[in-house]
């Protein structure tokens, strides 16, 4: 049974309108599937709720070698590249599989800029979890950097969403 806000009333669940006053119960004793509850989240949230990694930077002439090293270090799959506060490009642990890995001794004490995917897209901080996720589905993205003030200041993985949601479906169980 569910009290009627109005005048108190009780009644069934899931009845439309208050059988004693009319008043309309619609939204009211129907509980949010966690579906529901996760598109609304989607929609309203800020990306940084997604809780990313502050993201790693490094200069566009760090070498090969300090960048996987840095990246061994910081328990962490991408890079930001940074000059002079401005993003110019992000390395990847598919941009190293695809264009080191095989040559790693041959290319370690090379600059990352001949490596990194330059000027990457990115999302504002203010930006909502849907619209940061629709940029990683559309493009086939793994990582996108988030930026704050026209400054690079976390980078959202595909872990970092998954998470979200795995945190958010338990919840509504």
């Amino acid at each position: 049974m569910i009290d009627c806000p109005a005048c108190g009333h009780p009644n069934i669940e899931g009845a439309d309108q208050c059988e004693q006053c009319q008043a309309d119960l619609s939204d009211m004793g129907v509980p949010e599937s966690s579906a529901e509850g996760l598109a609304a989240r989607l929609i309203n949230e800020s990306v940084m709720e997604l809780k990313p990694d502050r993201g790693l930077t490094m200069l566009p002439d760090s070498t090969v070698s300090e960048v996987t090293q840095s990246m061994i270090d910081a328990h962490t799959s991408g890079v930001m590249i940074v000059d002079h506060d401005e993003l110019v490009g992000i390395f990847t642990e598919r941009d190293f599989l695809m264009k080191i890995a095989d040559r790693y001794d041959e290319l370690r004490h090379e600059p990352i800029r001949k490596f990194m995917s330059p000027l990457p897209e990115a999302i504002q901080s203010t930006e909502s979890v849907a619209q940061g996720l629709n940029l990683m589905a559309v493009k086939n993205y793994r990582h996108v950097p988030i930026m704050q003030d026209n400054k690079p200041v976390a980078m959202v993985r595909t872990r970092d969403v998954l998470g979200f949601i795995a945190r958010h479906c338990s919840s509504a169980d």
